[in-house]
């Protein structure tokens, strides 16, 4: 019994340790590029679009690859009949596999896709060879995948799984999400509901998928024997967060919430509903108002301005400095530096301190 509990205790460290954000995985990627990386991960994960946005701030061109819906284009060399000499004929391929300095390829679900495809792309992903291009060695190659966990079947075999480096992506933590979350203009009202339900978070759970409804109301993850279920994750958030924005512009409240339940599921989208009724209650100025400075906030409750300020943090544009500054001066310092403590995680903030006294003193208060 002893022997079983300490296996099991090892068991779960060792995976604590093989998991990784999708942030320390574009860090490996970027520090050793020549090795191929598979990233494993829940649906939704954000194995793509992290992974992305992290590789374009960083400064690679990212070619983003449709593994299971490749052009067949794509794959094609056309004959192309020289300038000099119409005797002679070579092959070209699509413009956008020509070499370039600091490229990430990021082949989405490869090995689900036929095997035709598959096979297509290993010399890419094994020997930074393709479409009769050699890449240089800053080429960064990463293939996708949900696992076998998910019952969507792979064709990777162990031989390919013996050249690539597979990493197991994890959940983000609610300050890690938050990070993101406002970094790509998540809506205020899902981020707040993210940072009171951190459940939202957890795109998949053994254990709990298989539970009943009935049983596990707080688990809005993923479950592989109902997968046309909806669920909450980074990428279904952010499509939750464009119907909420689209009811701020006038679009029936009945017809959004359909839409955000049609996002994130139902169990979910009664939560984040419930919350905002319990919590935003109050109408806020638009942003567009808000940074023209078309607003008062007295006759707001303190909750009121909280919701103005994360309001005006996640939707903050590099182009509205100006706007920004004179906005966040009509609030208290309480409010200014909740403000602060959100903006910074856009990565344009951070970029323009030393250009703008006032702003440096808004994103580095004293």
């Amino acid at each position: 019994m002893k022997t079983s509990t300490k296996t099991s205790a090892l068991t779960k460290a060792t995976k604590a340790t093989m998991e990784v954000t999708i942030s320390e995985a574009a860090q490996l990627a970027l520090a050793c590029p020549q090795n191929a990386i598979v990233l494993d991960g829940a649906p939704g994960s954000g194995k793509t679009f992290g992974t992305t946005a992290e590789l374009e701030k960083a400064g690679s061109r990212v070619v983003r690859i449709d593994a299971q819906n490749v052009p067949s284009e794509w794959l094609a060399a056309l004959p192309v009949v020289d300038k000099n000499d119409p005797t002679v004929v070579h092959m070209a391929s699509h413009d956008m596999w020509k070499p370039q300095t600091r490229t990430a390829f990021i082949l989405d679900e490869l090995y689900k896709a036929d095997k035709h495809i598959v096979d297509a792309f290993l010399p890419l992903v094994f020997g930074n060879e393709f479409m009769g291009h050699k890449y240089g060695a800053d080429t960064i190659r990463i293939i996708t995948t949900n696992g076998r966990a998910f019952s969507l079947g792979d064709r990777e075999l162990p031989h390919m799984g013996n050249r690539t480096t597979r990493l197991h992506i994890r959940d983000l933590t609610v300050k890690e999400a938050q990070k993101t979350m406002v970094n790509l203009s998540f809506d205020h009202r899902v981020l707040q509901w993210m940072q009171e339900y951190p459940q939202a978070l957890v795109s998949y759970n053994a254990k709990a998928a298989k539970l009943a409804d009935s049983e596990d109301k707080d688990y809005f993850g993923y479950k592989p024997s109902d997968p046309t279920r909806k669920f909450c994750s980074m990428r279904s958030l952010e499509i939750a967060s464009g119907w909420l924005k689209a009811k701020d512009d006038g679009l029936p409240d009945a017809l959004v919430r359909s839409a955000v339940a049609g996002a994130i599921g139902e169990r979910a989208a009664l939560s984040l509903f419930s919350y905002i009724n319990e919590n935003s209650s109050e109408k806020l100025p638009t942003y567009a108002d808000m940074i023209k400075g078309n607003f008062d906030v007295e006759g707001y409750t303190q909750f009121g301005r909280r919701n103005m300020v994360v309001k005006l943090a996640c939707s903050a544009l590099e182009e509205d400095k100006a706007g920004l500054i004179k906005a966040i001066a009509k609030f208290d310092n309480e409010f200014r530096r909740l403000f602060t403590m959100y903006v910074v995680h856009k990565y344009w903030a951070l970029n323009n301190i030393g250009q703008n006294k006032e702003w440096d003193k808004l994103i580095s208060p004293r």
